[in-house]
């Protein structure tokens, strides 16, 4: 990248911060490859690595580059860290727009078994999902322990008549 060329002239160098926000920009823009080679570049950097993963993750998700969003959604705990909320949210949000709802059933499991419960936003965002595209009927909402828990549970779709 031209602006980390410039610094390492003027002799500084680039550091955590620096690449997350170019990282970040990145994603935004849809340059996916670019961010990924950032990323490469700043292997064995773990400090506010979940924000570097959700911006990758999320960039591949939007940007049709959905096995290499799902590599980086496992390298997080292959990498010793838990992904934060907002990385559950974009996978999750995924699975669900694929009609992966039992891989999406699998992923709240997955959250709690990390200590990363899902909150009452995640949950918003999971029954406006399902019911954007029609699962209506495929939501059930336990409460164990005081917990919000969400099991996911395909019925039919409310377009094929109440049951």
């Amino acid at each position: 990248m031209l602006t980390f060329t410039n610094m390492r002239q003027q002799g500084l160098k680039p550091d955590v911060v620096s690449y997350d926000t170019v990282i970040d920009g990145l994603c935004k823009a849809g340059r996916v490859d670019d961010a990924m080679s950032q990323f490469q570049q700043m292997a064995g950097r773990t400090a506010d690595a979940k924000e570097r993963y959700m911006s990758l993750v999320d960039s591949g998700m939007q940007f049709g580059r959905k096995r290499e969003a799902m590599d980086l959604f496992a390298a997080i705990s292959a990498n010793g860290l838990v992904p934060n909320i907002a990385t559950y949210k974009i996978v999750m949000a995924n699975h669900i727009k694929e009609g992966l709802l039992e891989e999406s059933d699998n992923l709240i499991l997955a959250m709690e078994k990390s200590g990363c419960a899902p909150d009452s936003s995640m949950l918003n965002a999971i029954v406006r999902s399902l019911l954007l595209r029609d699962f209506v009927r495929a939501i059930t909402l336990l409460l164990t322990c005081s917990r919000p828990r969400i099991l996911i549970v395909v019925v039919m779709p409310w377009s094929n008549g109440p049951g």
